[in-house]
């Protein structure tokens, strides 16, 4: 009953600094990640872009956030910060980082520790910087970060006990992940290899002798473990895969679209740094190294201490390289082809393995120096990530955002769009592409009255605007790096530069955006090079 309200104190504490955090950041800096915001808007395309629809969350991004996020969406007509100013993300996050924080109080009881290091190991996880940044701004990185705690818990005590529940909850951890990020398709691809392991080198041990010298009969066991284990995480995927084929035309549209990650992603080839990596596996080894090698810090101490002990060729630390690897194999794939930006955020989750890990390890040792180096180990780990923050060969200029007292320059044109539009024209009928327009659509008073790449009409509307009754069309720039995503462009390659003679430039923003008046049904012939 004691270790219940303690935990309860424990989420609520956690819960309360990461929401006044966030929303100091997020509403009165008005400092929100563009990914955050974004599946924000992913939500309140479902309720507020006409006809309501659930495919309006879109088949590029991992649909569970922005699900999560949809309930709060209905507060918008009365507390429109919840969408602008993504404070559905930051409440969001702020949960999977306060329920982190519990479960591995929970966990480190279970393992015979302490409260007290039950707790340390909980504030130090959620109050490392950079957890504790993501546990209020709304990205993903934390959500995805609980689930593979949740995991890696229940595939330690399955290890010990062999408990069926336990194979089941990794599934379910398994599969929310993957509904989270696709990261999580590497992560159960190693999960079955490490059943399989434990199955056929730890197991097997503790059968009776007839079972043991029966090869069969494991790998017959471990084919019924991984066939749970796998099953949720493989349909989860096949039910995405159906979701982008049905309502997109593409099973693999987010693989395949113009808004797809891939898409986005040969934007970066361009960096001359990510630019030596493509087709160069020691560079990019030597790069993802590079970005992960500060959240390995207490893995040093767990390799110290076993040398010492003699336990460092053991199967259970063959399992938890497995598992630190694990999450940057897809990184490693998308860097040597030039689809990745490379971002630090990218390579936190050995991160939430290795602390996972460490009651395990503190069980196994049991010594109070091992445990007193392991809690050193994360003290360390927390500084060295706040010097890591502004390095500029470490962590890219995204996370300096913090520093911004302002919005940046596209967000506030965004708003001053919206703020045009629900002063001259509020009700009009405007065309527009979601993929840089979101905060345009989340701030108009009047959103129903927007067709935006989530209507159903979008396409047809793009190639005869006046026939779809469109009064305005919205144009950003294409100058940007990743313009190609922006179905408007696409269509009409030079209307932001040189306009047509079928509309009429309204107003023009900051350099960034044109709103332009339809004033007849454009020329087919010209194929949109006007």
């Amino acid at each position: 009953m004691r270790d219940k309200k303690v935990s309860w104190i424990l989420f609520t504490i956690i819960l309360i600094c990461d929401l006044a955090a966030g929303f100091y950041i997020c509403h009165i800096k008005h400092i929100v990640f563009g990914d955050a915001i974004s599946r924000v808007a992913n939500a309140f395309y479902v309720i507020y872009i006409q006809p309501p629809h659930l495919a309006a969350i879109g088949a590029v991004w991992n649909p569970l956030p922005s699900l999560l996020e949809l309930p709060l969406m209905l507060l918008w007509p009365i507390y429109k910060p919840i969408a602008t100013s993504g404070l559905a993300g930051v409440l969001m996050t702020s949960v999977f980082n306060a329920a982190s924080g519990v479960l591995i109080f929970k966990n480190a009881i279970d393992f015979g520790r302490s409260r007290f290091v039950g707790l340390i190991l909980a504030l130090l996880y959620c109050f490392n910087p950079f957890v504790f940044i993501y546990g209020f701004n709304g990205m993903t990185e934390v959500p995805f970060s609980f689930m593979l705690l949740l995991f890696t818990f229940n595939f330690i005590k399955w290890m010990e006990n062999e408990n069926p529940s336990h194979i089941v909850s990794m599934a379910v951890a398994l599969a929310l992940a993957f509904l989270i990020r696709y990261e999580a398709i590497p992560v159960s691809i190693c999960a079955s290899l490490i059943v399989t392991i434990i199955i056929l080198k730890v197991h097997r041990k503790k059968l009776v002798e007839e079972y043991r010298l029966s090869l069969k009969y494991s790998l017959q066991k471990a084919e019924g473990k991984n066939f749970v284990l796998i099953s949720p995480v493989f349909y989860t995927f096949l039910i995405w895969v159906l979701f982008c084929w049905i309502i997109m035309g593409d099973p693999l549209y987010f693989l395949n679209s113009e808004y797809s990650i891939s898409a986005f992603g040969r934007g970066y080839a361009v960096d001359p740094v990510l630019k030596k990596l493509i087709g160069n596996s020691w560079m990019t080894l030597q790069y993802v190294f590079l970005k992960t090698r500060v959240f390995l810090i207490p893995l040093i101490v767990i390799i110290g201490y076993r040398i010492i002990k003699r336990q460092i060729f053991k199967w259970d630390f063959l399992v938890l390289l497995i598992l630190i690897l694990s999450t940057n194999i897809l990184q490693f794939v998308d860097l040597r082809k030039g689809l990745s930006a490379g971002w630090w955020r990218y390579f936190l989750y050995p991160f939430p393995f290795i602390l996972a890990w460490i009651p395990y390890e503190l069980k196994k040792m049991n010594s109070k120096l091992f445990t007193g180096l392991c809690i050193v180990s994360l003290i360390i780990l927390n500084v060295s990530v706040g010097f890591a923050w502004f390095s500029n060969t470490i962590a890219p200029e995204e996370y300096k955002d913090l520093s911004f007292k302002t919005l940046s320059p596209k967000e506030e044109t965004q708003r001053e769009i919206a703020k045009f539009i629900n002063v001259e024209i509020p009700h009009a009928t405007i065309l527009m592409d979601c993929v840089w327009t979101y905060n345009v659509i989340m701030n108009v008073t009047h959103p129903e009255n927007l067709v935006v790449s989530c209507s159903y009409q979008f396409k047809k509307a793009v190639e005869n605007p006046k026939l779809y009754n469109i009064d305005y069309i919205l144009v950003p720039s294409n100058g940007s790096d990743n313009i190609n995503q922006d179905a408007i462009n696409i269509r009409y390659p030079n209307l932001y530069q040189k306009g047509a003679d079928w509309c009429v430039l309204q107003r023009e923003f900051s350099g960034l955006y044109k709103l332009y008046k339809v004033i007849k049904r454009p020329n087919k012939l010209a194929n949109g090079l006007f």
